[in-house]
């Protein structure tokens, strides 16, 4: 049996695809190391609680963080306006969380296999003629740039005009803003991985993350399907 605290993280990703009971499920299959926190938000010094699990449960975990990280960020709209007005006027912005997020969790919808529905978007910059970057007005190799980032919240039109040069800066400044959301109630990865490992998702669930005396209180409450 491999031991989990004998391993260092440096040696983790060459175990996986061996046998092993899967810390989710308990079947004896072919593991995955997992980190409860994701890369994308956190470094590797914070990624120290690491999981052996299934394929099956790997693929149950990122699609339910992936859909509660969208959720989340979906609700901090007016934080990816403030950011972009803030770097445009050349100020300073702090983002903070909502003090009450609530997230409904139809799990037969999130884990379906039918469920084919992504959100269609072109990831590149769409370069447009006759404009000027609203930050520092070059005329040259002028990108439409969306406020409210495509990936969170589908095709809009909350459309702005910045240089190249500009548009990495602020695509920079984004992923920080949502680092630092993250960041700030990244126990939600904790009560993600409680989800997988102890719910029957027959049931549908409301999700609140409330914010009380300043720490981040979670709670589950059934909804009718």
């Amino acid at each position: 049996m491999l031991d989990l605290n004998a391993i260092s993280l440096t040696t983790s990703a060459s175990l996986n695809g061996l046998l092993a009971t899967c810390n989710v499920c308990g079947t004896q299959e072919k593991i995955v190391f997992y980190s409860v926190l994701p890369p994308k938000y956190f470094n590797e010094e914070e990624r120290d609680t690491r999981y052996f699990i299934c394929k099956k449960c790997a693929d149950k975990l990122k699609k339910l963080m992936f859909f509660v990280e969208r959720e989340i960020l979906k609700q901090h709209s007016y934080c990816y306006k403030k950011t972009n007005f803030a770097f445009v006027d050349k100020r300073t912005y702090n983002p903070q969380t909502k003090r009450t997020i609530n997230i409904k969790l139809n799990f037969s919808s999130i884990f379906s296999s039918k469920n084919k529905k992504k959100i269609k978007c072109n990831n590149g910059h769409y370069k447009v003629a006759n404009a000027h970057c609203i930050k520092c007005g070059l005329k040259e190799n002028i990108t439409a740039h969306h406020i409210l980032k495509r990936i969170i919240f589908g095709e809009n039109g909350s459309v702005i005009m910045l240089c190249a040069r500009c548009h990495q800066k602020i695509e920079d400044i984004i992923r920080e803003m949502e680092k630092k959301i993250m960041h700030l109630i990244k126990e939600i990865y904790f009560l993600i991985f409680d989800l997988i490992k102890n719910i029957k998702f027959k049931k549908n669930f409301k999700l609140r993350i409330k914010k009380k005396r300043g720490e981040y209180i979670f709670s589950l409450q059934k909804i009718r399907n």
